[in-house]
């Protein structure tokens, strides 16, 4: 069911109240949950508050050290929008990441077409014969130049 819910999904973002534990232990349980190839950025809210953290920074940065390279960790405080360069960047990732599979998929496409145009080759050459191009040339040439009747003949 999880999958389904990040179905069309580029990047998450999951966001912490370090204030309130419960929030950290709710996204500690959705991480895995969260497809392997999603880039995700969990974010630390309330950093003007810092001292009434109850889950610490360190606590938070171990858990998604853990987790694999695709989670990322920021603190932010939407009031006076610090951290928000951080998290402009994790959407620079997904939207690079995007632009990465738009450019797999066309190499992949072009891959296709090489090889169909290498193999038109190769059954082009194996059936040439230099002779019979130019005795259709010339064939060619005796039908251009025949002289046209007059249109009021």
């Amino acid at each position: 069911e999880d999958a389904k819910l990040y179905e069309g999904c580029e990047g998450v973002i999951v966001m912490v109240n370090p204030a309130k534990e419960w929030t950290f232990s709710y996204a500690k349980d959705c991480l895995p949950g969260i497809p392997s190839g999603l880039e995700v950025l969990v974010v630390a809210n309330f950093r003007d508050m810092a001292e009434q953290w109850v889950t610490q920074r360190l606590a938070m940065q171990q858990v998604i050290a853990s987790q694999g390279s695709n989670l990322h960790y920021c603190e932010a405080c939407l009031a006076n929008m610090y951290g928000m360069p951080a998290v402009e960047a994790f959407l620079s990732i997904t939207l690079q990441a995007r632009k990465m599979l738009a450019a797999h998929g066309e190499i992949s496409t072009l891959d296709g077409a090489i090889d169909a145009s290498v193999q038109s080759m190769k059954e082009r050459a194996k059936g040439q014969d230099y002779d019979a191009h130019i005795l259709a040339l010339n064939e060619q040439a005796i039908a251009n130049s025949d002289p046209q009747p007059p249109a009021n003949a």
